[in-house]
Formats: C-alpha cells, structure tokens, sequence
C-alpha cells in the first residue's frame, strides 16, 4: 500500500496524510467501505492552542458529515 501525499485526485488503496476537510472532498462518492481517522481530542496539543471548545465541536460536525457522501451504503 502506497503512502501518498497531496494530489488533485487520489488514488485507491493509498493511505493519506492531510487536512481531512480538503482531501475528503476529493474522494469519490460511495466508494469507501471503512474510514479510520484520528480526531483532535481537545486535550490541548500545541495544534489545538488556536481552536476553542465550540470551534472543536464545530471541526468534528464539519469532518463527520464530509464522510456521509462518500461511504458505500452499509458501510
């Protein structure tokens, strides 16, 4: 399995490292059966200083609902 990093369009069976709310919005619809991701937690990593609770909240809404039009039905 490749490793692959930003392109304009993204290849299956390759793992991606990015901002999920830009790369999930290039991924064809129903075409993945299992998405495995690792939120921020909000448990104040220097990569969360800038974002307050409601921001988090509002983060974790935004990414959940990019993954609904891509995910296979059943999925």
């Amino acid at each position: 399995m490749a490793i692959v990093n930003l392109f304009k369009s993204l290849a299956p069976n390759a793992i991606y490292h990015g901002d999920s709310q830009e790369l999930l919005g290039r991924i064809e619809r129903e075409s993945v059966a299992l998405s495995i991701w690792s939120p921020p937690y909000y448990v104040g990593k220097e990569y969360e200083k800038d974002l307050s609770f409601e921001d988090w909240k509002n983060l974790l809404r935004k990414v959940i609902k990019l993954h609904f039009p891509i995910v296979k039905p059943g999925g």
